[in-house]
């Protein structure tokens, strides 16, 4: 009856076993190093790494999840750890009413903004020309992950902004 007892415990415990010591494994070798601070990404999950448990990693995402990963998903899968010099590519698409001399002054208006914010070489594209409005891409290298919804919603409303502005300032010169 010991065991059968004996054996049960090994087997149910068997996962917490393998976590703890994957874990302690991980750390031993500097291939899989991971500090609290670094950004990666394991299964299409990103963020930064705020605690090393004994039975994984917490990561809070850009959306100020906290998403548990324990050692055995990291040792298994691919991980791609940013390093903070590298930063990560921004990408905010957005739509204006096409209007040649309007986009261009938005264009350069939003990147300067973008160049103020800390966005790294900025820049405005036309992704797409439809009927009636044109669809912008603002893009740029930002380096701290835990700001950049902000940075996002940032550039959107200047967008937004500069285009009531601009629009208001051509109609008034059209009117002229």
């Amino acid at each position: 009856m010991l065991v059968i007892f004996a054996v049960i415990l090994i087997l149910g415990t068997r996962p917490i076993i393998e976590e703890y010591f994957t874990g302690k494994f991980a750390r031993l070798i500097k291939d899989y190093s991971l500090d609290v601070g670094d950004h990666v990404e394991v299964m299409g999950i990103k963020g930064y790494i705020i605690k090393q448990s004994s039975m994984g990693l917490i990561i809070r995402s850009s959306r100020n999840e906290l998403i548990y990963v324990p050692y055995t998903l990291v040792l298994k899968n691919v991980i791609r750890k940013v390093p903070p010099t590298e930063g990560i590519e921004v990408r905010i698409p957005f739509k204006v009413p096409k209007d040649g001399l309007l986009i261009d002054d938005l264009r350069k208006e939003l990147t300067d903004y973008m160049e103020k914010l800390g966005i790294e070489d900025p820049h405005v594209d036309v992704a797409a020309i439809e009927d009636r409005y044109v669809e912008l891409i603002a893009r740029g290298s930002y380096k701290d992950l835990r700001t950049i919804d902000d940075v996002r919603y940032s550039v959107l409303n200047k967008a937004f902004e500069l285009s009531m502005e601009l629009g208001k300032r051509y109609s008034v010169r059209s009117n002229e």
